[in-house]
């Protein structure tokens, strides 16, 4: 078989679910040819794009020992470390590639990837900068550039090059999608108009900036039209900011094609804040969310008791590209239960698999994750608890939003909301920050959450 063969015909294994074939493939492969770098080489690259980092990284070194040149064995070795949670030795390949051809736009952009993990915000912001001009799509590396710039506390540039980023195009692909004569809002006055507020994102960035609303309505609409996801409808209905406009002036929806073809303007959420060019000493931070009252007082009821009652959250969706990263073992968390004093409640979306169910009912974590209907649930639940012990997730914006006391475990990568290496949050007074030192690595963030639950 042919370079190149190998990983056709294991492509069409791992297509048709076998997996382990195409591995065993592989391996037979090698061991015809043990001395030949490029098949050494070919399978790193396969085994990197299914996932199989650790292997990669173990073939790709073999093809570079036996003499194989190819500027695509460092740069993968810089992917497949970097997927395991190894920056700084992602860093080192990256600029491997890079001295064998400066033109490399993908290892560029990786490099300022592994760069932007480690916190050095000014060089992966150069490195970002470098790929964008040398790779046909560099255009679209503009959100990574902005949310870096954010990391690095450059909120004025950050914004900036945010509103340079929206497409010149948006008025009409927004009317050939909706079929609705709405524009994109610049912060012009609106007496007289709907403004359609839309989410883009998930269902933690549409809590997040839901802060604006107050804001939007000071410019004087006639409606507020908001499309959010269906989890969340209840709960915003019931917001302070919508029940004193009333619901005829705004209307939650979740379905796009119940928009009305009015005169008047566009924004999504996310866009809210950068036409206000949040700042940290300039940020909507109240507690502008609350659960139905009737809903609270049910919560209450069932809830009551004694001792310290403590919500956790341990995983995120698996859409997100580094919920891998982001999420905790619960095995890792089940340290925290033990602290004597305290009542534990598992906000975790369900059915949980086995494993967790059972780590759960040996720690006496009462398991509400059935009870989660949609966020106005969890929003009465949370009224209730004294702490939300979370990853960053959408209950983490939600306790925020709240104004309960929240505790974030934060990745080491952060996302750029965070900032890099903060203790506490400027868009949530009640939240403090509990950072993960190294990917993958939560004994030490865990122990100090622990450490600060036992000092009460």
């Amino acid at each position: 078989m042919e370079i190149g063969k190998m990983a056709i015909a294991a492509a069409a294994l791992i297509e048709a679910g076998d997996v382990e074939a195409a591995q065993v493939q592989i391996v037979d492969r090698l061991r015809e040819r043990p001395e030949d770098p490029a098949l050494w080489a070919e399978a790193g690259f396969f085994l990197q794009h299914i996932g199989s980092d650790e292997d990669a990284l173990g073939c790709l070194e073999r093809a570079w020992a036996l003499g194989g040149r190819d500027i695509r064995i460092p740069y993968y070795q810089g992917l497949a470390s970097r997927a395991l949670g190894r920056p700084a030795e992602a860093e080192s390949h990256f600029r491997q590639a890079l001295a064998r051809d400066d033109r490399y736009g993908d290892a560029w952009q990786h490099l300022g990837l592994a760069l932007a993990y480690q916190g050095r915000f000014d060089e992966a912001v150069a490195c970002l900068e470098a790929a964008r001009v040398r790779l046909e799509d560099g255009a679209s590396l503009g959100d990574r550039i902005w949310r870096t710039r954010f990391q690095a506390g450059q909120w004025d540039e950050a914004w900036r090059l945010c509103e340079a980023s929206v497409p010149a195009d948006l008025d009409e692909r927004w009317q050939q999608m909706h079929g609705t004569g709405h524009r994109r809002w610049r912060g012009e006055p609106l007496a007289g108009q709907e403004i359609v507020l839309f989410s883009h994102g998930g269902n933690g960035d549409t809590i997040h900036y839901f802060r604006y609303l107050d804001r939007v309505l000071a410019a004087g609409p006639e409606r507020v039209t908001l499309l959010v996801q269906p989890g969340l409808v209840s709960l915003l209905r019931a917001s302070p900011a919508v029940v004193r406009a009333g619901a005829e002036r705004v209307r939650v929806l979740e379905d796009a094609a119940a928009l009305e073809d009015r005169p008047g303007y566009f924004m999504w959420f996310e866009g809210l804040a950068m036409l206000h060019r949040a700042r940290p000493d300039d940020v909507p931070s109240q507690p502008y969310l609350m659960p139905p009252p009737e809903r609270a007082a049910v919560w209450a009821e069932r809830l009551g008791g004694t001792g310290r009652k403590i919500g956790v959250v341990w995983r995120g969706s698996p859409a997100m590209p580094e919920d891998h990263w982001r999420s905790v073992p619960l095995d890792q968390v089940e340290p925290l239960f033990g602290v004597a004093g305290t009542r534990w409640f598992a906000l975790q979306p369900g059915p949980l698999p086995e494993d967790e169910a059972a780590i759960l009912a040996r720690a006496g974590v009462a398991d509400l994750s059935a009870d989660l209907a949609d966020f106005t649930e969890t929003a009465a639940i949370l009224a209730n608890l004294d702490l939300l012990i979370t990853i960053d997730s959408a209950p983490a914006h939600l306790g925020g939003a709240l104004g309960r006391p929240t505790w974030m475990l934060n990745r080491a990568s952060s996302e750029w909301r965070w900032g890099w290496r903060q203790t506490e949050s400027f868009w949530y007074p009640s939240m403090r920050l509990f950072n993960q030192e190294h990917l993958g690595d939560w004994a030490p963030a865990i122990a100090e959450v622990r450490q600060a639950l036992v000092a009460g």
